[in-house]
């Protein structure tokens, strides 16, 4: 099961207050193009992101960017707008 706040392709978010800490994976996962509010730069001291086992933010240019090799579970970028499951 992957976990985090995910924000793809060209997608455009408010991030403040967000709680995502002692996830399965990730915080939060971006790509490049994506907007945030405040910063992406900010975003560590505008959101609870850590104690995550992958980080508190990745930003990834990889095609297939939340690939987990012990699931083989990949979701095309072009099927998401955005997506979020915290704790």
């Amino acid at each position: 099961m992957l976990s985090g706040i995910l924000l793809f392709h060209h997608a455009e978010a408010l991030m403040l207050d967000n709680i995502c800490r002692d996830n399965q994976h990730w915080g939060f996962v971006t790509t490049p193009e994506c907007q945030t509010t405040p910063a992406r730069d900010q975003l560590a001291a505008a959101n609870t992101l850590q104690s995550n086992p992958r980080g508190a933010i990745m930003v990834t240019t990889n095609r297939w960017p939340i690939s987990d090799d012990n699931t083989n579970f990949r979701t095309p970028l072009v099927n998401l707008a955005a997506a979020s499951c915290c704790y």
